[in-house]
């Protein structure tokens, strides 16, 4: 289905073909001050666009409550939050990141929700996106500069 989202800074509107995108997590970063968290390097691919949008597992949480809200049948199984007792442990993270890339892949696969302005917004497609709640605005200054070249990736 096209649909009429853009990326942010493509400066022009052009129809969106939501067949084309793709998302793989290739790794993580953790946040070493306060308290201690992580984020998934999303690497969004449009065309011949990509860009990187960094989701904690609770912004994952959120988009799965609210595409269950409308297309409760349609979405897939979220990884469980688990209660490891060790959430740093890179066996974990390692497991986590390959069961949120299977979800992504499975939400964009399907015909419907791909299309839909949660996973949007998620993915940073939308000119609305940086008031919806998943842009992270302050990701500098919350992990000490980290990036994704820094971060655990799938092959080390």
């Amino acid at each position: 289905p096209k649909s009429a989202f853009r990326r942010p800074g493509i400066g022009r509107k052009e129809p969106f073909d939501a067949k084309l995108l793709r998302a793989i997590i290739p790794g993580y970063s953790r946040n070493g001050s306060g308290k201690a968290f992580t984020f998934y390097g999303i690497t969004v691919k449009y065309k011949t666009s990509s860009w990187i949008v960094n989701r904690r597992y609770s912004q994952f949480e959120e988009l799965h409550r609210k595409l269950s809200a409308v297309h409760k049948h349609r979405v897939p199984k979220l990884p469980p939050k688990t209660l490891n007792p060790n959430p740093s442990d890179p066996a974990f993270l390692a497991r986590r990141r390959q069961a949120l890339e299977a979800y992504l892949h499975a939400v964009l696969t399907d015909s419907v929700l791909r299309g839909h302005q949660y996973l949007a917004s998620f993915l940073a497609l939308d000119p609305g996106a940086a008031n919806s709640g998943y842009i992270d605005h302050d990701w500098m200054s919350r992990t000490g500069g980290g990036s994704l070249s820094e971060s655990k990736s799938r092959n080390p």
